[in-house]
This record gives C-alpha cells, structure tokens and sequence, in this order.
C-alpha cells in the first residue's frame, strides 16, 4: 500500500504495554485523588489497548494467508475487542486460548469500564466509586497471561517485555527505552545480572526459550526470578558504556543515570 509509514523502536503492542505499566505504577503512587483517577484511566486505555493491537496483528497475519485485501482486512478489523478476544481467537488457533488462560472475564469488565469513561452514560458520578475499587496491577497482569496463552498455544516465545522490564539506552540517551529481543538481548542481560543462562544465538538458547518462554507457568517462574534480582537495573559496564541495559523502573531517568556510577 503506498504512503505506507514504517518506524524503528515503535512496536505498538510493546508502546501499550510498556504505557499500561507505567500507568499502573502511577496510579499506586499518586499523591492525590485527581491524579489516581487519571493514572487508572490510562492505564485501562493502554490495557485494552494492547490487547487489541496485539489481536489485530494477528488476525492481519490470519487474513493475508487467506489472500484477503488489506481494505477488507481493515473491515474485518473493525469488529468489537470482545469478538476478537473469543470468536476470532477460536479462528485462528483453533481453542479458546484466551479464555482457558482465566482472564477473559477480567477483560470484560475492564472493556465495559473502559466504554463508560470514554462514553459517560450515567446519571451520577457512580464511575469514581468503581475505579477507587480498581486495582491497576490486575489488569496488567491479566494482559500478560493472555498474551502469553496465545504464544503457549503458538508454541512459540513470548517477548521478554511482557515480564514488565524494558531497555534503556537509545541513540547515546541512556534513559531513552528501546525494544531489544530475546536471544540477542534478553539472555545477555540475565547473563550479565548473574542468572545461569545461555547468551547469544545457539540451540541452548532455543531450548532455554522452549523450556521457559513458552508457556504460562514459564512466564510466572521467569518473572518470580527477576522480582528477585536485588537491583533495578541491570549493570553497567565502561567499557560498554552506550550497550542498552534491561531495567525494573525504566522510566526513572534518575536510577539510571545515577547507576552509571554506582554499577
């Protein structure tokens, strides 16, 4: 398709859930009401949101396969988030991924409280007393094992970003986040924060990926070992000193500038 616009670093999925993270981070660490409200509403944007960006790209991938127009493609895209979470879901991969992993009916009620902040149709101010009650960390983590079911049921890696830690280190800014990978990335880092993995591209690392980065309970234990990790970020090195690092709270510019120092 002409006027066609394609970027480096700007994964959409990988925005939405890095957004919904921090958002979610936010919201537990507001200092007043106002700005609670704000953060829990950005964060339910960006939740559903990934959801829909990632389910897009795969019924986009679905529908080529078919031989389908890209315009009947966007037609088809058109449909609501539920019916791509369930119909479109049990399309393409042939089970009900998504809702055996226990998370669609969280995502129906954050879909339905997601319609009522962007279409207020109550009478009264009854939303505040439903997001005073939301807890932001549930919905992000319900994002993550769904996604992840999805890839479980593709046999196929997830992305290392779902387990909530990012890359900092673009273009000579090493506060700026960047979308690395798993083989060439990821296993450096956790090899270089101390954890007994395999690094670089080899058949160990295939079946490293294959034992933990492929299933639910991978995921789980995965992010267990990394809550572990005494340090925010991982360790910086002078003679690397512009190599992008694996970071907790990648949004903090100060721990990471400061942990050049102190590395």
């Amino acid at each position: 398709m002409s006027g066609e616009v394609w970027r480096w670093n700007s994964d959409i999925a990988w925005h939405y859930y890095s957004s919904m993270q921090l958002e979610a981070y936010s919201a537990q660490h507001a200092t007043n009401e106002f700005l609670r409200y704000h953060h829990v509403r950005a964060c339910i944007y960006f939740g559903i949101g990934t959801l829909e960006a990632f389910l897009n790209n795969r019924i986009r991938s679905f529908l080529s396969r078919e031989g389908l127009p890209e315009e009947e493609i966007e037609f088809k895209l058109r449909h609501s988030i539920e019916d791509k979470w369930t119909k479109w879901v049990k399309r393409i991969y042939g089970t009900s991924a998504i809702k055996d992993s226990g998370v669609a009916d969280i995502f129906k009620r954050f879909k339905d409280i997601r319609n009522e902040i962007t279409h207020p149709t109550s009478r009264d101010h009854s939303i505040y007393a439903v997001l005073d009650n939301i807890q932001p960390y549930e919905l992000l983590d319900a994002v993550a094992i769904g996604l992840v079911s999805l890839f479980e049921t593709e046999r196929k890696p997830f992305p290392y970003w779902l387990l909530g830690w990012n890359y900092v280190g673009l273009n000579g800014d090493a506060s700026h986040p960047t979308q690395s990978n798993n083989q060439n990335g990821f296993l450096h880092s956790m090899k270089y924060m101390g954890f007994s993995v395999p690094a670089g591209i080899s058949p160990a690392c295939d079946d490293w990926e294959m034992r933990y980065m492929t299933s639910i309970d991978g995921f789980r234990k995965l992010r267990m070992s990394l809550d572990t990790y005494p340090k925010d970020i991982e360790p910086f090195f002078e003679e690397m000193p512009l190599r992008p690092r694996l970071c907790r709270f990648w949004w903090d510019r100060e721990l990471i500038l400061s942990s050049q120092k102190t590395s």
